[in-house]
């Protein structure tokens, strides 16, 4: 039984990736003839006759909709409204009117979620995501580093930004957990589907662990307050941010800054991202597993663009410094959201480019100079062997 890749599909009947996710997951609603095969939990299209026709027949069909349609004038979704509230739809309105960019932050909300943790999950399986597994040698490589600051604390919490699934923080949960000391596990998350799927592993891994989640958006909530919550004299907060997410803001220094108002002079503050070095500006994990395509077009799914008919494209921007996702649009587009009583309508033309990823990369030097900026000094740093991903363990800067 012979199977042919999505990748390979693409290329052969020059189509987007994307087109062949949706063709896919049709086929699997019975919404098209593609036959498909399941080898551990994963669905390929099998290569054979039949599908060879089919494909030709979906290929064809979507060019004869491209060369009839020139603009398309479209309006977001229902659902869109209900997953996001005014103040979230408005910034992605102004990303979309000024910088045309949609932050990857908002796709972690609803099915999002489960993409994503799908997404990881089969990526760590079949070596296709390095990153959980850097983490978790950066972690444990870190713990003596880590404990050693901690020692003389009589309690910990871990507080987790942007947690995920939490899986590569597990063995380290487990390292705090065996001190007999560790009081709470803290989430934090933009996404309450994000923190369900984290309480779901947390509470099955650590059953008597306390779990505590708030819904917050790292870039714009000062953690002052929430963090002060679980402070006191006998107790250290060790604040985690480990799956690279400081680099998917857009001001890194803003996050920083947001998440030092809330340290106390005895908490840690522990985060990883990625290195700039050459040779991992052309290197990119998404795009490798179904479930990151579904997951990083979601919101111009919502927004109604044509997505099975735009190209996904990755580049490296020298000017910031980041490793940018984009999407090319297939036609003009209108755009008319209604917010607050208003109509805004924004316009696009053909072939211009919407960043829906983008990662900061940061080098040593780079690194330290906006750790103290953020009023952060750098009190530990470990990095892979191959030097692509470091591991900084930070504290206040009482400078």
């Amino acid at each position: 039984m012979n199977i042919i890749r999505n990748a390979d599909i693409a290329r052969k009947y020059r189509v987007s990736r994307s087109a062949v996710t949706v063709w896919v997951q049709n086929a699997l609603a019975n919404k098209n003839n593609i036959q498909t095969t399941e080898i551990d939990g994963k669905f390929f299209v099998l290569d054979n006759a039949n599908n060879s026709s089919e494909l030709n027949f979906l290929a064809e069909e979507g060019r004869k909709h491209r060369s009839k349609e020139s603009h398309a004038e479209v309006e977001p979704k229902p659902e869109f409204y209900k997953i996001f509230n005014e103040s979230e739809i408005i910034e992605i309105i102004r990303d979309l009117e000024v910088r045309k960019e949609i932050n990857f932050k908002f796709s972690y909300k609803n099915k999002g979620a489960v993409y994503w943790d799908d997404f990881y999950t089969r990526g760590l399986e079949d070596g296709s995501y390095l990153n959980p597994k850097r983490v978790m040698n950066l972690l444990r490589h870190s713990d003596d580093l880590i404990l050693q600051r901690i020692k003389t604390t009589d309690y910990l919490n871990i507080i987790e930004l942007a947690p995920g699934n939490s899986k590569p923080t597990k063995d380290f949960i487990a390292t705090l957990k065996a001190t007999g000391r560790l009081k709470n596990y803290i989430a934090i998350d933009i996404s309450q589907e994000m923190l369900n799927i984290c309480r779901k592993n947390i509470n099955k891994w650590f059953p008597d662990l306390n779990f505590i989640e708030h819904l917050a958006d790292i870039e714009r909530t000062k953690f002052d307050e929430i963090f002060f919550n679980y402070s006191d004299e006998n107790t250290t907060n060790i604040v985690l941010d480990v799956g690279s997410t400081i680099g998917n803001h857009r001001d890194m220094i803003e996050a920083l800054s947001n998440i030092k108002s809330g340290l106390s002079s005895k908490d840690i503050f522990v985060f990883s991202n990625g290195i700039d070095l050459e040779t991992n500006r052309t290197t990119f994990s998404y795009f490798r597993v179904d479930e990151s395509v579904l997951q990083d077009t979601l919101i111009p799914s919502m927004l109604n663009f044509d997505v099975d008919e735009m190209i996904l494209s990755n580049k490296f921007d020298e000017l910031s410094s980041s490793k940018l996702e984009t999407i090319k649009l297939d036609k003009d587009y209108s755009l008319t959201f209604k917010i607050k009583n208003k109509i805004v309508i924004l316009k696009f033309k053909k072939d211009e480019e919407i960043t829906i990823w983008r990662q900061l990369r940061n080098s040593i030097d780079s690194l330290v100079f906006d750790l103290d900026r953020a009023g952060l000094k750098l009190a530990g740093l470990n990095t892979q062997a191959d030097y692509s991903h470091f591991l900084a363990i930070c504290e206040t800067n009482n400078k």
